[in-house]
């Protein structure tokens, strides 16, 4: 059985997603730090990407969601880093 392009990438988001979450839960990574949610947007657009070989509605808006969410975290984060940094090295 052979697997195409992007059903490797579907694969792989679902091991983002528990190692993003594996990470919060172990109390190595905050919910708010950034790269949860980058981790978190990444598994998104690929589960994004495995849809363009097999479409499935439900899927793509919850994947769209939760990019969206994550988008969000992101911009939250880097403000709050930005708001904490000294000036001139933000």
């Amino acid at each position: 059985m052979s697997m195409s392009l992007p059903q490797l990438i579907g694969l792989i988001a679902p091991v983002l997603f528990l190692y993003a979450y594996a990470m919060v839960s172990l109390g190595r990574w905050q919910a708010s730090q950034l790269r949860f949610h980058m981790v978190n947007l990444v598994g998104a657009v690929f589960i994004l990407v495995s849809l363009t070989e097999q479409w499935n509605l439900p899927v793509f808006v919850l994947e769209g969601c939760w990019a969206l969410i994550s988008l969000y975290g992101i911009i939250r984060a880097r403000r709050a880093r930005s708001a904490t940094l000294p000036m001139g090295e933000g």
